[in-house]
């Protein structure tokens, strides 16, 4: 019991924890599977954190322009919502780690740009391009989050019957 060089995967039917077979792969390298969800979740939470980090100084970028602020807050979504659909046929086609990647250095670098720019314009175009990122990010990662196979459900956990 306890050989570290055995490697099994077990298949069965059954969803009950009572020792039975549960369809998980034994094998392979955790240790990338581990540094792989490490690298999504820190991304997640980069993408998240960076989306709205401008919000509380928008009156200091644009002090008197209520248009410039809006123009700089909505950039974001809408370089999100131009990038998602696309990302995820892009991610379908070339796999899911290049567009994770691409997105999150895109964010962080439009992240710091954004932080060195002070043309309200110019912070505009540099969140644009945050959003790009974000939705590189969010659609290949979520795709890649599906395909796993601890995710997937069986007929029978799906089926009431």
């Amino acid at each position: 019991m306890g050989d570290e060089n055995t490697c099994a995967k077990t298949g069965g039917n059954s969803g009950e924890n009572s020792g039975e077979n549960t369809g998980v792969n034994t094998c392979g390298n955790t240790g990338r599977m581990t540094a792989v969800v490490i690298t999504i979740l820190a991304g997640a939470f980069a993408v998240m954190a960076m989306s709205n980090a401008v919000v509380p100084v928008l009156n200091l970028l644009a002090k008197d322009s209520p248009h410039i602020q809006g123009i700089i807050y909505s950039a974001y979504f809408l370089g999100a919502f131009l990038t998602v659909l696309p990302a995820g046929m892009i991610s379908d086609r070339v796999g899911r780690t290049l567009p994770i990647r691409a997105g999150l250095i895109l964010t962080v670098v439009a992240g710091i740009a954004m932080i060195l720019l002070t043309n309200p314009y110019m912070i505009a175009a540099a969140r644009f391009a945050e959003g790009i990122g974000a939705g590189l990010f969010v659609a290949s990662a979520l795709a890649w989050i599906n395909e796993q196979e601890e995710h997937k459900k069986s007929p029978a956990t799906i089926s009431p019957a």
